[in-house]
């Protein structure tokens, strides 16, 4: 496994899955009411450390989606597999958190669905999804 891949531009690149997220994403907030979506990104009440968390996570966010973007992909690794599993496992549980969100009264907390089982589904599956693409940059890890 190598520690930065090789960057270039090309066809088989992490572009791919950075689109399909993007075009899927898109069409779910999309169908939200504007209220629905500024309540999913309002950080009123967080903590300061919350609030620190996510500045450092928006300063590294543009560094992981450029090597994302111009890696080319690992087709034939076996780990490429995994990845599309963790693309997919990923996608379906933030569609459906993204949706039981929607449908939450806004001044009420979300506690039923996915939320019963985590405070933040949609950063779960967040993570999830990003893993995915990760597997499919690395080469077959060493035996």
């Amino acid at each position: 496994m190598e520690l930065l891949p090789n960057f270039e531009l090309g066809w088989l690149n992490g572009w791919i899955p950075l689109a399909f997220l993007a075009l899927t994403d898109g069409i779910i907030f999309l169908t939200f009411y504007k209220q629905v979506f500024r309540h999913l990104l309002d950080q009123s009440g967080w903590s300061k450390i919350q609030v620190k968390l996510t500045v450092i996570d928006k300063l590294f966010a543009p560094m992981c989606l450029f090597s994302l973007f111009f890696s080319p992909l690992k087709i034939n690794s076996a780990v490429f597999p995994i990845g599309i599993f963790f693309i997919l496992i990923g996608l379906i549980e933030l569609t459906i958190s993204l949706f039981n969100f929607r449908h939450n009264p806004l001044n009420k907390l979300a506690i039923k669905d996915l939320y019963k089982i985590s405070r933040h589904p949609q950063t779960i599956c967040s993570n999830l999804l990003f893993w995915g693409p990760v597997l499919w940059l690395v080469h077959d890890p060493p035996c």
